[in-house]
């Protein structure tokens, strides 16, 4: 499927939230990363962190969010890889 749209039209919210419903609806899901959204821009993925966990806590997913970008700390790094984000 291709949506074109104007920039701040809701593109990615769109998709995220499918994607979100689609996630969440499966009785069982595979353990690891189930969805990867990948930004040139920096700010856009805060962006979408920060949309994508009102929905996620609205609904009662049972689904977690993490960002990384080149400005990601070694540190938050190794939690992320220690504590990766579940499905």
């Amino acid at each position: 499927m291709l949506i074109s749209a104007p920039t701040g039209s809701g593109k990615t919210l769109a998709a995220f939230l499918w994607a979100i419903d689609t996630l969440a609806a499966q009785p069982t899901r595979p353990q690891g990363i189930s969805l990867v959204y990948v930004s040139p821009l920096k700010a856009l993925s805060y962006d979408i962190d920060r949309n994508l966990r009102v929905p996620l806590s609205g609904i009662g997913a049972d689904l977690t969010v993490a960002v990384r970008s080149g400005d990601t700390s070694q540190r938050e790094r190794q939690q992320m890889l220690r504590n990766p984000p579940t499905s």
